[in-house]
């Protein structure tokens, strides 16, 4: 072989070692952005995982919510000691139980639902509301107050069910409520523990009750009326 041969020999060599090391290079290359990108599907497949169950727990945390406010607000007939009221001003009395209501603030549909309850549940029509289908949860109880006078809505013939019932609306069905059944009830004027701007939310709707139906001006056990 040749001197020029030689030359040409070696520079092929020299040529297909550079093309293997390049190869080897990309491989790697290759390699490494295989581990990346499955290290980072698994890092991305966890955080989904965890999304979903935070997810999860949140509704779930939601419907127990729900469920416990049901449960409180909405308690049966057991609760209420006497319900006699009605348009013979038969007297209204709750006797050493807790007002079935939440605490905080409740919905229009909901306060109503109360005083429905507490009048023994009567039967009574569809309400005429465009807003209250007869399938609504507190359409019964919106029904019985339409019908019984208690409530008329606003002037676009709705009456917004599930808006949280404010002082001045309170103040207007309680007023409407003693006028109509009579009883015991307390002037709704009269009551310290209904306070507030108009159009603010009613934040205590079991104590506003429990005083609107006597239970707080109640005498103890053993003592005369004054």
């Amino acid at each position: 072989m040749n001197s020029a041969a030689a030359k040409d020999s070696q520079a092929d060599l020299d040529a297909l070692k550079a093309s293997l090391e390049k190869a080897k290079a990309e491989f790697e290359a290759a390699k490494k952005a295989a581990e990346d990108a499955a290290e980072n599907k698994e890092k991305a497949d966890q955080a989904k995982a965890e999304a979903d169950q935070n997810a999860a727990d949140a509704a779930q945390r939601v419907q127990d919510a729900i469920g416990s406010m049901n449960d409180t607000g909405n308690a049966g007939d057991d609760i209420i000691a006497d319900s006699g009221a009605g348009d013979n001003g038969a007297t209204i009395t709750i006797e050493d139980v807790a007002v079935p209501l939440a605490s905080g603030p409740v919905s229009r549909g909901e306060f109503l639902d109360y005083l429905w309850r507490h009048e023994g549940s009567p039967e009574a029509g569809a309400p005429t509301f465009a807003d209250v289908p007869a399938g609504h949860e507190f359409a019964p109880a919106i029904g019985w107050a339409q019908a019984s006078g208690l409530v008329s809505g606003y002037g676009d013939g709705t009456f917004q069910p599930d808006e949280l019932i404010t002082v001045s609306a309170a103040r207007a069905v309680l007023d409407s409520f003693a006028r109509v059944f009579g009883g015991n009830a307390v002037d709704a004027a009269g009551l310290s523990s209904l306070s507030g701007e108009d159009d603010e939310a009613v934040l205590n709707c079991d104590e506003v009750l429990a005083e609107f139906f006597g239970e707080e001006n109640a005498p103890a056990q053993g003592d005369e009326a004054a």
